[in-house]
């Protein structure tokens, strides 16, 4: 209730107190019309943004949901490095709507310092973003970032094509499916287009 969101009023305001740099802009719930969204970039999020290369270069963006009560979503924004992933900046909603999506973005992309994506900037967005299969999730992002590349994760794309090879309206036999997942498999890895061919003689 009413309660619950000025304590969350609150805490957004301890944390810019106790980290000096963060940025956050954020907007409370006030019904459906009107959703909750929080943009946060915390002072580690801007040093990546300004020290790591690949920042500019690839991002990835996944969410997590119906891990609490509220069921509230979070877009967590990162960029790889030899450590691992490195947090670019974080985006928390209460539901995934294009229209909530595409505000959430646009709240992060203000919150991002001058510098983001290792020089690019807020506007410009990195070369490359990497995303689940979320149609709002990747429309909201090319409206924000219309000139980044928007790609499926490998995870993503080899789910659609297990969903496809199930549905039955395209006939694909039982027996089938796995040798041609298989044949994808290795056309995904390839570093060259031999394999393509294989699948093309195989589809016709």
């Amino acid at each position: 209730g009413p309660l619950m969101f000025e304590k969350l009023e609150e805490k957004l305001q301890d944390y810019k107190k106790s980290h000096p740099g963060a940025t956050i802009n954020h907007q409370l719930y006030e019904g459906d019309e009107t959703p909750l969204i929080i943009a946060i970039v915390s002072p580690l999020m801007k040093r990546v943004h300004k020290e790591i290369p690949q920042c500019g270069e690839l991002v990835f963006v996944d969410s997590t949901s119906n891990a609490e009560e509220h069921n509230l979503k979070v877009f967590m924004m990162c960029t790889q490095s030899v450590a691992g992933a490195l947090p670019c900046g974080i985006l928390i909603t209460s539901d995934e709507k294009e229209s909530t999506l595409k505000l959430g973005f646009l709240l992060l992309k203000s919150s991002l310092p001058e510098n983001a994506f290792h020089g690019r900037g807020p506007d410009v967005g990195p070369e490359v973003i990497l995303t689940d299969n979320c149609k709002e999730e990747r429309k909201a992002l090319n409206t924000v970032w219309p000139s980044s590349t928007l790609l499926l994760c490998i995870f993503h794309i080899l789910q659609q094509l297990w969903r496809w090879l199930h549905d039955k309206s395209h006939s694909i036999s039982q027996a089938d499916r796995p040798y041609i997942l298989s044949l994808f498999k290795q056309a995904l890895y390839s570093e060259s287009g031999e394999i393509f061919l294989r699948i093309s003689i195989l589809s016709c």
